[in-house]
């Protein structure tokens, strides 16, 4: 799936293309995640939480700006996941910068080796 947020415009369906491994969700994020898209992204990845798949991997490689409104989705999507048993992890693409942003409130240990 992917999950287009550039500035305050949102996502279509149309925009979303689902990419399945058996048992695996991916969510491919583009654009900036903050006050006025952050919405859009967590009823993106509930969706996804409605297959109940063994792993949900958030793709972040393609995020410009990660405001603090997307952290708090990515720490309430953790404690979400880990209460329904499916394993949250997030890629980057090798992106310092939002490691070091997820680092503040401990999520770095959710990235993909």
């Amino acid at each position: 799936m992917n999950v287009e947020l550039p500035g305050r415009r949102r996502p279509t369906r149309d925009n979303d293309r689902r990419e399945r491994n058996p048992g695996t969700n991916v969510v491919h994020v583009l654009g900036g995640i903050d006050a006025f898209t952050g919405a859009d992204l967590e009823r993106a990845l509930r969706r996804e939480l409605v297959d109940r798949p063994v792993r949900l991997i958030v793709d972040l490689s393609l995020v410009d700006l990660l405001g603090s409104t997307g952290l708090v989705i990515l720490r309430r999507m953790q404690d979400d996941c880990l209460l329904q048993g499916v394993e949250l992890a997030l890629t980057c693409d090798g992106r310092k910068e939002l490691l070091e942003q997820l680092k503040i409130i401990g999520l770095e240990r959710l990235f993909l080796a």
